[in-house]
């Protein structure tokens, strides 16, 4: 079966978790009825264990198995139990839907000399997803948090804490706790061995370091509890306020929320196949021209929306640590709770637009504002008094015409200097706190400019549809145009990028005046690695519309800590 766990990719932590709790005695899977958390496999023997001698070896002290159906079995039975094992996939090296781990249990021992699943309920680390071969589906658990980015092949500590007593299961993977699921029907479940699966009969998998507790009277996951200062910190920030969203007293539609918004598209019956895992590829926060919705997607599905009030575009987006939801739309700049109270909001004086806008801190905004002059203000929220206003350079002072295509994005750096794009005036230009100018570069159509954490800024060309890495010399370090793509991803009009924390960049592609008809036919983003090799393709106008700009959650940093994010 393919990987089914609740809808939820960057690459995080994936170091060894060596459990607080000491282990004691020998291999002793005979005896499940012993009252602490022990070692049943001693890395030498298979003591206590069944399994099929042509499937399974015991390689540099742990079971390999290999490229064969079937499991290895604990002797001894469990109902309420604790289990703490190190695994990892040999292979594939990459992560598939096939190619993925698998501890069973609460299932009946198979016959003597079969090695089938046996309808046990089977849990996937280190992602969590479950799957019932009871009935040969998977199960939907609760997701503590999405699904983090981790490599299958890199080994990782799961904890299942299971209590047959009351069907009750929680999953930790490398201290963080990540899922919870409970068994409707506990009479469908029974005690029965635990068994480690190779799974589609082509993976190669390995399993070390198993100990397991029986009948354990804490309810706290032993892993979490001891989890290090840099295991916690692998959780990217965001994933804690994100079940906010989906809490049941979020309101279909908000006080100040307009109408959902028709789609002028047709929608698609089917998605098409594209590289990466669609929608569960980044848990991200995402809108865009021509279609003003926000849309939250969280381990593959939308989980929440929110229809925009009013004329012009959504530009820029955020999601900051308290779980707010700032956002730009032309006419106004507004911040948003999970439950769709908006908490601030500033009106475009008359003449003028706002199309970019950063949290600083979590009691400013920075803004740049469109007009005659435009003008770079940042706002203390609470007061409305603009802490730093001082104007831009512009085409004409005088001329209405020329105050929608000004500017498209503002970024404060690390260094507390501004970045601005002049999209019509064909450069970027960065200033200092007191706005004189420290560097430009000179390139058509910036709709974009972002400064990387390697000190390079990171450049949309929209009209040329070029992204480019630049480096403070003016050098070109890095460069993504179409030829650099298949023939079958097409860029129309690109707006932003994002340089993700692995050196992955994605890019947005808009609509580039397709007709309304034919969208659906259109990219809306793609991944590529540093050497251009495309791995995610978003193409998906089913559930989602036009694309401008998304911030992906899964990324490490404090959004509104400039500097943090590439975004």
């Amino acid at each position: 079966m393919t990987d089914t766990g609740l809808p939820l990719v960057a690459t995080l932590l994936t170091a060894l978790l060596t459990a607080g709790c000491a282990t004691r005695g020998a291999s002793r899977a005979t005896d499940p009825t012993a009252p602490a958390l022990m070692s049943i496999f001693d890395g030498k023997t298979f003591d206590g264990w069944d399994y099929d001698p042509s499937a399974w070896t015991i390689e540099s002290g742990a079971l390999h198995g290999t490229a064969k159906y079937g499991q290895a079995l604990t002797k001894g039975d469990y109902g309420d139990f604790r289990l703490i094992v190190t695994s990892r996939v040999v292979f594939p090296e990459e992560n598939t839907g096939w190619g993925h781990l698998g501890i069973l249990f609460w299932g009946d021992r198979p016959q003597a000399g079969k090695w089938d699943m046996a309808g046990a309920l089977q849990v996937q680390p280190p992602h969590g997803a479950m799957w019932d071969y009871r009935v040969n589906k998977d199960v939907r658990p609760v997701r503590v948090i999405p699904r983090l980015g981790l490599q299958y092949r890199d080994w990782h500590t799961a904890e299942i804490l299971a209590r047959l007593s009351t069907g009750e299961v929680r999953v930790a993977v490398d201290g963080v706790e990540i899922t919870r699921y409970t068994e409707a029907d506990r009479s469908v479940r029974k005690r029965g061995p635990i068994g480690f699966q190779i799974h589609s009969g082509k993976s190669i998998v390995e399993y070390k370091d198993v100990r397991v507790e029986v009948d354990p009277k804490d309810d706290v996951l032993l892993t979490v509890r001891d989890a290090t200062p840099e295991q916690r910190a692998a959780v990217p920030p965001l994933y804690g306020v994100l079940s906010a969203f989906t809490a049941p007293d979020v309101p279909a539609r908000g006080p100040a929320e307009a109408e959902p918004i028709a789609r002028s598209w047709p929608e698609p019956e089917t998605l098409p196949q594209r590289p990466g895992r669609g929608l569960g590829q980044h848990p991200m926060l995402y809108a865009g021209e021509g279609y003003n919705t926000l849309f939250l997607v969280v381990d593959g599905k939308v989980v929440w929306t929110y229809h925009t009030e009013g004329r012009g575009e959504i530009d820029d987006v955020w999601m900051t640590t308290n779980g707010h939801v700032l956002y730009t739309r032309q006419s106004y700049v507004e911040e948003l709770t999970p439950r769709k109270e908006v908490v601030w909001h500033y009106d475009a004086p008359a003449g003028t637009e706002i199309h970019s806008a950063q949290p600083i801190g979590l009691d400013k905004v920075l803004i740049v504002q469109n007009g005659l002059p435009p003008k770079a203000i940042l706002i203390d929220k609470a007061t409305g008094a603009a802490e730093v206003e001082h104007a831009l350079p512009a085409l004409s002072l005088t001329d209405p015409k020329t105050v929608h295509p000004q500017f498209r994005r503002i970024r404060m750096t690390g260094r507390g200097t501004y970045l601005a794009p002049f999209l019509k005036m064909d450069r970027v230009a960065e200033y200092d706190r007191d706005f004189k100018e420290i560097w430009s570069y000179t390139i058509p159509t910036p709709w974009s400019a972002t400064r990387l954490k390697n000190g390079h800024t990171l450049i949309v060309n929209e009209r040329e549809r070029i992204v480019r890495e630049v480096a403070p010399t003016g050098d070109t370090v890095w460069e993504l145009t179409q030829a650099d793509l298949p023939e079958d991803v097409v860029f129309r009009n690109i707006q932003t990028a994002e340089r993700l924390a692995n050196g992955n960049t994605v890019v947005f592609s808009s609509t580039g005046g397709t007709k309304k008809e034919d969208r659906p036919t259109l990219i809306q983003a793609v991944e590529v690695t540093p050497d251009k090799k495309v791995v995610w393709v978003l193409q998906d106008w089913k559930n989602l519309g036009p694309a401008t700009t998304a911030q992906f959650l899964d990324q490490p940093g404090i959004p509104e800590r400039p500097g943090d994010l590439q975004h």
